[in-house]
């Protein structure tokens, strides 16, 4: 990765992970996780909402070439957080609905991929509003 992407990069991740724990957002980001809604919509929505509104805030100036794989360091780390507070236990299969939403709906938000990733299975929910603690902010 180029030196200025790696370091767009590591940026990205960095004010996404003080968003997502800011003391401020913690409760209501927990709150929204413990919807009653498949743990993967919840995390890939409220990751989505949170790059969305990082780019907002940033003026557009996030390198599109770091928003998915920014987006997917703070959705590990969501997963994460969701299993050792006891939210859920996700699940690999989570995991990966998770990931191919986000992707998705970042794909078709930020308009960095040419085409859209293959689907199998049942249509997937690509709303580009993100609902929850993320999408409250925007």
């Amino acid at each position: 990765m180029d030196p200025a992407l790696k370091e767009a990069f590591q940026k990205v991740v960095m004010a996404g992970l003080k968003i997502m724990y800011a003391p401020q957002t913690r409760e209501t980001l927990a709150s929204s996780l413990s919807q009653d809604q498949p743990i993967a919509d919840v995390v890939a929505s409220n990751v989505a909402g949170l790059m969305r509104i990082m780019d907002d805030k940033s003026g557009g100036k996030i390198p599109r070439q770091v928003i998915i794989p920014a987006a997917v360091v703070l959705m590990q780390d969501l997963f994460k957080f969701v299993a050792e507070s006891g939210i859920a236990q996700p699940t690999e299969d989570d995991a990966t609905q998770a990931l191919q939403k986000l992707v998705v709906t970042l794909a078709q938000t930020y308009h960095v991929m040419s085409k859209q990733p293959e689907q199998s299975g049942p249509q997937m929910n690509t709303q580009p509003a993100p609902t929850g603690l993320m999408g409250a902010q925007a």
